[in-house]
């Protein structure tokens, strides 16, 4: 919990020291956050390993590896998110302004962005999001959407019912190009974006399975549709990512029997571990040439 803000232009950074492994730990289920940036603005977040966090505080409150609630300016990079320990979000967002989700990798959570009611800009950008359980991003009622450049990989339970990639509903702005989506083979349903209008009521509604919603549209891995309709990741692809090492991408995107349960013991990985092949769709396929999905140089 930093004990105050920075200045605009002129950010209080907390950054992992060069070539150090250095693990934000929950120990074990013990804490409930990360990083608590609770009225804090001009802050950025760069480098460290967030894992076994709780997800909800004693007192009661929710809880996510990186907390953001009436914040402002606040940038999360480079860091690496395992959420493979407990049921909760890597980053909850909430009545807050301009933040930045960028160069991370993301794994195994439930959604793992809740961001709701902010203002200026949610950016997503760059992220390698691998095996939540139901959204990469679950993001409704906010100002402006920007997902761009992100590689969204299979959701850990692919045949659950309704399961999308990205929820966005109520929102006045989004945007969202040059991501790369993949779904396993054996996922029939194979669902990437839930929308839905300004003019619904995101506080009544809920997901709704093809041909029943009036101003919703789940795409049912039907890039062309969305394309169309919403002029939306109209540079986007579905393709696999053709990971380097994809036994050890399966095992980490798996769960234990038993799990949640703070007795296992889960590897530690790291960013190389994530590495596609040289001859990946996603290597300089982005925005301006970029690679799409986070960087993997430990």
């Amino acid at each position: 919990r930093p004990m105050r803000s920075g200045l605009p232009g002129h950010p209080i950074t907390f950054e992992a020291a060069k070539g150090e492994r250095v693990v934000i730990s929950g120990k074990r289920l013990l804490i409930a956050a990360g990083a608590d940036l609770l009225s804090r603005r001009h802050i950025v977040i760069r480098g460290f390993i967030f894992q076994e966090h709780a997800q909800e505080f004693v007192e009661g409150g929710g809880g996510a590896q990186i907390l953001a609630v009436n914040a402002e300016d606040i940038v999360v990079e480079r860091c690496v998110f395992d959420g493979r320990m407990n049921y909760m979000f890597s980053g909850h967002v909430y009545r807050s302004r301009d933040v930045r989700f960028h160069n991370n990798i993301f794994l195994s959570h439930w959604s793992t962005i809740l961001a709701t009611d902010n203002l200026g800009t949610l950016e997503l950008s760059r992220n390698t999001f691998l095996g939540p359980t139901i959204h990469k991003l679950y993001g409704n009622r906010n100002d402006r959407v920007v997902i761009r450049n992100n590689l969204l990989g299979e959701n850990l339970f692919p045949k659950k019912e309704l399961q999308y990639k990205i929820v966005a509903v109520g929102n006045q702005k989004l945007e969202m190009d040059f991501n790369c989506y993949y779904f396993d083979p054996k996922n029939k349903e194979r669902r990437f974006v839930d929308y839905g209008t300004l003019a619904l009521d995101v506080a009544k509604a809920g997901p709704l399975p093809d041909g029943s919603e009036r101003e919703r549209f789940g795409a049912k891995g039907d890039l062309k549709e969305w394309q169309s309709r919403y002029g939306q990741d109209l540079h986007s692809f579905i393709a696999d990512p053709l990971w380097e090492n994809p036994g050890l991408i399966e095992k980490l995107r798996s769960r234990a029997r038993g799990w949640p349960d703070r007795t296992f013991d889960y590897p530690p990985f790291n960013r190389s571990d994530l590495r596609v092949k040289a001859d990946s769709p996603c290597l300089g396929k982005g925005e301006n040439g970029v690679t799409i999905g986070a960087d993997t140089e430990d």
